[in-house]
């Protein structure tokens, strides 16, 4: 920042710092306009390998998806009883965000009547993404709901599919393909990636689906 005068100077540390607190309490509904993809900070980036999320929360057809270009969507599927929530337009109470930064986004939303689901993703690196999952019960009645993880590929299969030993995650592969600009410069790239995606509680199974459609299913238990 220029040195300019005292005043002046005030004045604008005034601004950002109200700029920041008001990042960190939004309510922003689906046709707000915000920009939300997320990358994590350049200092905590690397060029060969940098993950961005774009979170799908507007369309109708989708779920609360953080979405790659080629390194898969991450969503969530909920089932009570005998009802399954996997779109928007099934959602009791559709998403508002309540803190977006570049790197980080909150939001809550209800699948089912009574149900809150708060949610805190983090971008913390090129390679690392945590995604937060806060479920309450807001009914004075017991309740109990499943929720599936998952990772979805569109266009490019995901291989060497297996359970991480003590159950805690999978592990796998996905191929990257460089952009012509990399290829311009011959750039160095890795085009095989391992991936792991690990849960702080052990599920009870897992597996692989073909749109949602099971092909295979290997229990844990």
């Amino acid at each position: 920042m220029n040195k300019l005068q005292t005043t002046i100077i005030v004045l604008l540390l005034a601004s950002i710092n109200l700029f920041g607190q008001y990042l960190s309490n939004l309510s922003v509904k689906e046709n707000d306009p915000i920009y939300t993809t997320y990358n994590a900070a350049l200092s905590r980036s690397q060029y060969i390998i940098n993950e961005g999320y774009q979170f799908i929360w507007y369309d109708q057809q989708k779920g609360m998806n953080f979405e790659t270009k080629q390194a898969g969507n991450l969503g969530l599927i909920f089932r009570k009883d005998d009802v399954v929530i996997s779109k928007l337009q099934q959602f009791y109470k559709k998403p508002i965000i309540t803190a977006s930064y570049s790197d980080l986004v909150k939001f809550y939303y209800y699948p089912f009547k009574e149900v809150k689901v708060e949610e805190y993703f983090l971008v913390y690196s090129s390679a690392i993404a945590i995604r937060q999952i806060k479920i309450t019960n807001e009914s004075p009645f017991d309740l109990t709901i499943d929720v599936y993880p998952f990772i979805q590929f569109e266009q490019i299969r995901s291989k060497n599919i297996s359970v991480i030993n003590d159950g805690s995650g999978v592990t796998f592969q996905h191929r990257e393909f460089p952009d012509g600009w990399m290829k311009e410069h011959n750039i160095p790239f890795r085009s095989d990636i391992k991936d792991i995606l690990f849960l702080d509680t052990k599920p009870e199974s897992f597996g692989t689906y073909n749109e949602f459609e099971k092909v295979r299913d290997t229990s844990s238990a």
